[in-house]
């Protein structure tokens, strides 16, 4: 049997900098997230804090609208 190495230390020295590159973009991938994430709660909670009803009020009331202009239009339909 002949000892055959199935990868020269080149290769090993390729697949350690992809595996290295792929931890770093998984990072920076996770971090990007995070930052997101925050941007997001904190434009929320500055967007609760603005409004003059609160924010969390006015998402329960947000098909009140198009539900009053469709029963507008079936009635003007109907006449």
């Amino acid at each position: 049997m002949a000892d055959i190495p199935l990868g020269t230390a080149e290769t090993a020295s390729l697949r350690d900098a992809y595996l290295a590159e792929m931890r770093r973009k998984r990072l920076y991938g996770g971090l990007m997230l995070v930052v997101f994430v925050a941007l997001f709660v904190s434009a929320l909670i500055l967007a609760d804090s603005r409004n003059a009803g609160g924010f969390r009020d006015g998402i329960r009331q947000i098909f009140d609208f198009p539900a009053e202009v469709l029963t507008e239009a079936a009635a003007k339909a109907a006449n």
